[in-house]
């Protein structure tokens, strides 16, 4: 990883939100614990709580990424 991927790990693994101005916001979010099925037996599996990183990318580096011009 390099220092700007492994920087942003670290304050997501505290709890933070981490915005960066013109690109956009990560944060985490966390999936509560439940029971879900496996497709080939169709048995109930039970499925820990875990925490996902999420992205909300910001309208400025939408416009560019998608070639418009405000």
């Amino acid at each position: 990883m390099n220092s700007l991927t492994t920087t942003v790990a670290m304050i997501l693994n505290k709890g933070d939100e981490v915005a960066i101005a013109g690109f956009g916001k990560s944060s985490v979010s966390k999936r509560a614990a439940r029971t879900g099925r496996n497709p080939q037996t169709t048995e109930p599996v039970k499925i820990r709580a875990s925490k996902t990183p999420g992205f909300a990318a910001e309208a400025t580096f939408k416009t560019a990424v998608a070639g418009r011009r405000k």
